[in-house]
């Protein structure tokens, strides 16, 4: 039987396994964390040393800045694996993986074999997609919960009503989950387009069957214990940070007001986001015009598309990942209008190009990702860096605070400086001979040209006072197509007594 079920599903296994080692490859040797990254690594590792699985958060963030199972995930993943790069990341790989198990699935549900097939190779080859399958961050885990959450509900909706319990079940399983990941917006990515398809349906027979009573008793004894316990245990200030800062002010604008862009820009980071398959959307829709598609599950996939680009869209804090819980449903819709009569000759084509996509990227792994592992200072200066030092982090090398606390022995301690001018920097890394400071090359040679020029506010450096190590860098934000068009090569310093 299992046999049976393996030669089935050849194809996806084949999938699978390209998707595992595209996203696999490097996982460990890339030393170095991009975008929000360190925070969840750092957090976890400080978690499982202190004991403290309670409200894991690095040491530069507010308790609770973001819910608890990210953290509790990867420290899993450092319990199996031991910590490292690598081992932070492994919780999205997975996510990532059974999203494309996921998609396909779906497409089974209907009798869509092609689409299913179709629906995970251009998922596993969307930009955004490979990126985020590769990095330590909650924004994964979010996206998977989400789409279990809906797809559970868009097939209960057109089953039999007999398996629709265990899959409504799973369905609010799911959205308790991203609850725990990453708070109300995963309520709202799900609940709204649902709501409008139902509303489109006008059904109260669709009502009974997704038992809402039920789903809400299941996403409170998920979800209530543990806000209770923050309560309990951490007072009221952790979750009115939570609740009202972090996600109330932060998409109003009022906590992270610095990032405001245009109403547009979701918009156009989805096609970016969802590169190269992006492309292919004008065609797409156009064709499901003119077919007047109006199938439900095709129906709720366009409203969950669509609501959460307008989502972020009316959010004053707008980042160019936030539409990744969307591709998804991007791929799904393409993937199914060119499984139909109208575009099934595109489709062995576009396997095709996934192939091609998918040897390119592990092709640029390989070749450039071992290019510029010497370009990923932070393990190397601490190793190089004399032992049992205080780290002192200039406010030009803020940045690779958490990357240099990583490294570290615990406690995984740096003091960050990033409020103090740089004669104040200086006056405490000279009066310390224990303290070795992390700068730019820059900020080092402004000391010193300052005091070339006998800057009063500067103090007398110690001719003590040296290079103890160097490192070579390309910016701390990952390879991406801006940096190699214009790389701001830069060194980084580590100096002290």
């Amino acid at each position: 039987m299992i046999v049976a079920l393996l030669t089935k599903h050849r194809r996806l296994l084949i999938v699978l396994a390209l998707a595992s080692v595209l996203f696999a490859t490097g996982l460990w040797s890339y030393r170095e964390f991009v975008r929000a990254e360190s925070y969840f690594a750092l957090g976890a590792r400080l978690m499982i040393e202190s004991g403290n699985w309670l409200a894991p958060h690095a040491p530069d963030e507010e308790l609770l800045n973001k819910p608890p199972l990210t953290y509790w995930l990867i420290g899993l993943s450092y319990k199996i694996a031991g910590v490292s790069y690598g081992a932070a990341r492994l919780p999205s790989v997975m996510a990532a993986l059974a999203l494309l198990a996921l998609v396909y699935w779906f497409g089974l549900q209907f009798g869509w074999l092609r689409t299913g097939l179709l629906a995970a190779s251009m998922l596993g080859t969307s930009y955004l997609f490979v990126s985020f399958a590769r990095m330590a961050m909650s924004d994964m885990l979010l996206t998977l919960f989400v789409t279990t959450s809906l797809l559970c509900f868009a097939v209960s909706i057109r089953s039999n009503p007999v398996r629709s319990p265990a899959l409504v079940l799973v369905a609010y399983i799911a959205l308790g989950l991203g609850v725990l990941t990453k708070g109300p917006v995963a309520l709202a990515l799900v609940l709204v387009p649902l709501g409008a398809e139902i509303l489109i349906r006008r059904s109260r027979s669709v009502v009974r069957r997704l038992r809402p009573v039920f789903g809400l008793l299941i996403l409170g004894i998920l979800t209530a214990p543990y806000f209770a316990l923050i309560y309990f245990r951490l007072g009221a200030s952790p979750l009115r940070f939570f609740f009202i800062g972090e996600n109330l002010q932060r998409f109003t604008g009022s906590l992270y007001g610095w990032s405001q862009r245009p109403a547009w820009y979701v918009l156009a980071a989805f096609f970016w986001d969802f590169a190269p398959w992006s492309l292919l959307m004008p065609a797409v829709i156009w064709l499901d015009w003119k077919r007047r598609h109006s199938g439900c599950p095709k129906r709720l996939l366009y409203l969950w598309l669509a609501w959460t680009i307008v989502l972020f869209s009316f959010s004053s804090f707008k980042v160019d990942y936030y539409p990744l819980p969307a591709i998804p449903a991007a791929a799904l819709i393409a993937a199914e209008t060119f499984s139909s009569a109208e575009g099934r000759r595109f489709s062995k084509p576009i396997l095709f190009a996934c192939a091609v996509i998918a040897v390119t990227i592990f092709a640029l792994q390989l070749s450039a990702g071992q290019r510029f592992n010497r370009f990923l200072p932070a393990s190397q200066l601490v190793v190089s860096a004399p032992k049992d030092r205080t780290w002192l982090i200039s406010r030009g090398a803020k940045e690779w605070a958490n990357d240099i606390a990583f490294n570290l022995p615990p406690p995984h301690e740096v003091d960050r400086t990033s409020g103090l001018d740089e004669a104040a920097l200086w006056e405490i890394l000279m009066s310390n001979v224990n303290a070795v400071a992390l700068v730019r090359e820059s900020e080092y040679v402004r000391f010193a040209l300052a005091h070339d020029q006998q800057d009063v506010r500067l103090p007398v450096p110690d001719s003590q006072l040296k290079i103890l190590a160097s490192g070579e860098t390309f910016g701390h934000g990952g390879l991406t197509l801006k940096m190699l068009r214009n790389p701001p090569r830069e060194r980084l310093l580590v100096v002290g007594h």
